[in-house]
């Protein structure tokens, strides 16, 4: 007669297994958390750029003043430019001529992030690729949109388009509103 034993793994069998989903475990968990911290990267450089345009909006409108002897400036400028660093930078002027002093508000790319477009947009959708510097200059309540491939009388919405290697985002200006949107 045969003596019938049941068949169960054995601890070594029991013990590779675990080990194998482990290995997995970790590998995939490492991969997502990678993946996150960069979209994560680019959120916070999104942000940073809509902080700055929104402060340098805040002050046009307030009419705020600048430095320890309250002088209100006549304009601010947010220039964008596409040289090879990528940067957002911010002026003013107090006598509403082409003499800007450079503000501290600013914005500059992250080696992994980077502006990968900068184009112009007219009410009817047709958009104009900036090729290097577009400004923004805002008069009390009125934004102008200036580039050397833009006209201002035309194109209403200032594009900026981020990258990273995951994924991009655009931030859309508008100089009729002054609304900045972010997808």
């Amino acid at each position: 007669m045969k003596i019938h034993r049941p068949k169960a793994f054995t601890l070594i069998e029991l013990l590779v297994v675990i080990a194998i989903i482990w290995f997995i475990g970790v590998a995939a968990s490492k991969f997502n958390f990678s993946r996150l911290s960069q979209n994560e990267r680019l959120n916070i450089q999104v942000l940073q750029i809509n902080n700055v345009l929104q402060e340098i909006k805040n002050n046009a409108l307030i009419g705020r003043w600048v430095g320890t002897q309250t002088i209100t400036p006549d304009a601010w400028k947010v220039d964008i430019s596409q040289s090879a660093s990528w940067t957002i930078t911010s002026s003013y002027t107090l006598d509403n001529q082409a003499t800007w002093i450079a503000y501290s508000e600013s914005w500059k790319s992250e080696n992994s992030i980077f502006m990968s477009e900068l184009y112009c947009e007219d009410l009817t959708w047709t958009r104009t690729t900036i090729s290097n510097v577009a400004s923004l200059i805002i008069v009390w309540n009125t934004i102008k949109l200036v580039s050397s491939s833009c006209n201002p009388q035309r194109d209403k919405y200032l594009w900026l388009t981020l990258s990273s290697w995951l994924r991009e985002t655009q931030i859309k200006v508008s100089s009729i509103s002054w609304v900045i949107e972010s997808n």
